[in-house]
């Protein structure tokens, strides 16, 4: 029976976290959106070069592709709660 708690809180404690991780990237996904708009408006008006707006784009492509994986990680953790639990 301890072992099942144990098993149990840690499972939630690993779904909180990766909930978290969801929720942060989201966030940053949203800042790094504006902050590429941002920069390709200054790009437009000759305010800031190529690089910058490319870096921007990596800044999106590199956060957009880290959310699957949390996401994936609140799915397991989900199911394994449920089996857990029964």
């Amino acid at each position: 029976m301890v072992t099942l708690v144990s098993e149990v809180a840690s499972a939630y404690v690993q779904l909180r976290w990766a909930q978290q991780e969801v929720a942060i990237g989201n966030k940053n996904l949203e800042d790094q959106g504006t902050s590429l708009n941002l920069t390709r408006r200054r790009f437009e008006a000759g305010a800031d070069n190529a690089l910058a707006v490319a870096q921007a784009e990596s800044q999106v492509a590199n956060t957009t592709a880290t959310i699957p994986a949390y996401e994936s990680q609140v799915r397991q953790q989900i199911f394994i709660i449920s089996v857990l639990l029964g």
